[in-house]
């Protein structure tokens, strides 16, 4: 039984504005989610209100998941802007999901010195 359904959609969107990236990707591919607003979801999240569809809220979420796992010193719209990023000195086990979302990275490097 799908308990989402039927909670309000107004809870589910607050719901969904907490979850970090991994789990929300997870609840997804759970779950058949209908009337949900991304937009309304951006704002709880970030703080701010856009126009955007699930995509752009993931892309957003990505992003803000990779600020914080690796420390960096970008804002989201910087990192998503971003052609070369280096993660040197990361010990980087396997190359995060998030990755996919930074659709203007030319060169990633991973490289990682003992």
């Amino acid at each position: 039984m799908d308990y989402f359904n039927l909670t309000p959609s107004e809870l589910n969107n607050i719901i969904l504005s907490y979850l970090p990236f991994d789990d929300l990707v997870l609840l997804l591919k759970t779950f058949n989610w209908i009337n949900l607003n991304w937009s309304v979801i951006h704002q709880y999240h970030f703080g701010e209100y856009n126009q955007i569809e699930l995509n752009k809220y993931l892309t957003r979420l990505a992003s803000e998941s990779l600020i914080i796992k690796f420390k960096l010193r970008y804002t989201i719209d910087e990192l998503l802007n971003l052609e070369m990023l280096s993660l040197y000195r990361v010990n980087v086990k396997r190359v995060p999901q998030e990755i996919e979302y930074l659709t203007n990275l030319i060169f990633l490097n991973l490289s990682f010195e003992r």
